[in-house]
């Protein structure tokens, strides 16, 4: 047998409050200097850099512009100014070809 307390449980809930999303720059990242993309890092040991950021109708509010069929989609010269951005961070300035196979939904 086990003994139990002889007081009631208390019935407060001690829950965190959820954070919002904060911004990859808090986390000590490199500023990416682009209005499309946040952060830039250099993996270490490596000649390869990584890009990131958000896109959504909060932080870019000109893509709600850009409705087709009801939703919101990425329009395609965000696709190539990304390229273009990643692109000139190492040495290349142009963009030869790009497919893109499937919309982007926001």
């Amino acid at each position: 047998p086990t003994d139990l307390p002889t007081y009631p449980f208390q019935r407060e809930h001690y829950w965190l409050a959820p954070q919002s999303p904060g911004d990859a720059r808090s986390l000590g990242l490199a500023p990416a200097e682009h209005p499309l993309l946040s952060t830039a890092v250099d993996l270490a040991g490596r000649e390869d850099l990584v890009l990131s950021g958000v896109l959504s109708i909060a932080t870019h509010p000109w893509l709600a512009d850009h409705a087709v069929g009801g939703g919101v989609l990425v329009p395609a010269t965000a696709f190539v100014e990304l390229a273009l951005a990643a692109g000139g961070r190492v040495g290349i300035d142009r963009v030869g070809d790009l497919t893109l196979e499937a919309p982007l939904p926001l």
